[in-house]
């Protein structure tokens, strides 16, 4: 076996919803972006703040910023996704996709992002069928 791990039937029921989460997480947030990708509208917004706020007892960072809608409405909104490390600067300029119908509603054109989605997609698949196959070849 490619790693001998002696876990218990709990830990190995634990690894196998965490990884369901993760890969479920990498999902929705892909299609979401997928979605928005393909019936919202492009355009450049500007960094106006860099917020610093405490995760999980871990420092992370997210963007504000506003944008300028197709009929001319100044639209403020502050991004859910966090970063360990800031990768804007306040009055940076950067390529969004919005919903028309709600505005507020944004994705960050990035490729790191889609990247990210993709691995946490990828590691919840492989963690899930790695615990899931341990759990059922497991020695009664």
């Amino acid at each position: 076996m490619l790693f001998d791990l002696h876990l218990t039937e709990f830990e190995m029921i634990c690894a196998i919803i965490l990884s369901l989460v993760l890969m479920m997480i990498g999902l929705l947030r892909f299609a979401d972006r997928v979605k928005l990708t393909k019936s919202g509208l492009k355009t450049q917004a500007t960094v106006t703040a860099i917020n610093q706020m405490m995760k999980r007892n871990r420092i992370s960072f997210s963007i504000s910023l506003f944008f300028i809608t197709l009929d001319g409405k100044r639209i403020d909104v502050t991004d859910g996704d966090s970063t360990p490390i800031p990768f804007h600067s306040v009055g940076d300029q950067i390529n969004i996709i919005y919903n028309q119908n709600k505005p507020e509603e944004i994705v960050i054109v990035s490729k790191g992002m889609a990247i990210v989605e993709f691995l946490m997609i990828i590691t919840g698949m492989v963690g899930l069928f790695y615990f899931l196959y341990l759990f059922l070849t497991q020695p009664n």
